[in-house]
């Protein structure tokens, strides 16, 4: 978990200082680089004092970020960025039987029991997201 997050804030970081991105993309990255240094800080903390209600919340604005917004992406390398952490996700869910991020508390118990349910759906979903960002990303670089 930590690992991932780790290297899509190094890529997310690293993308804002090499490429030319529009303002949509700009905002979710710094979105996205806001949320990734958050997650640590309560990963941290959560040590000490239960804030895993914080943790979800983060966890449902990365669900959004990944899953819907990443639609909308024209950057190639934010693509590619976004297409590598569903593939993650999947290979998680797959194999290991378990999201990356982690299970939601007990704030959140009807997202635990929805993907517990609809597992096999949620796959199929991303399966689909993926084939849509794949196509999109290498018309891109056909393009070029």
């Amino acid at each position: 978990m930590l690992l991932l997050n780790s290297f899509n804030l190094l890529m997310f970081i690293s993308i804002l200082n090499t490429q030319k991105i529009n303002s949509y993309d700009s905002v979710n990255i710094y979105g996205m680089i806001f949320f990734s240094i958050c997650f640590y800080i309560l990963i941290f903390i959560d040590k000490i004092v239960n804030v895993k209600y914080y943790i979800d919340i983060i966890h449902i604005f990365i669900i959004f970020n990944i899953g819907i917004f990443s639609l909308f992406f024209e950057n190639t390398y934010l693509l590619f960025v976004v297409i590598l952490c569903l593939n993650v996700i999947l290979f998680s869910w797959s194999y290991l039987n378990e999201c990356p991020l982690g299970r939601y508390s007990c704030h959140f118990d009807k997202m635990n029991e929805f993907t517990d349910k609809y597992q096999k759906k949620v796959n199929n979903g991303i399966y689909i997201l993926l084939f849509i960002l794949y196509k999109k990303m290498f018309s891109k670089i056909l393009k070029n």
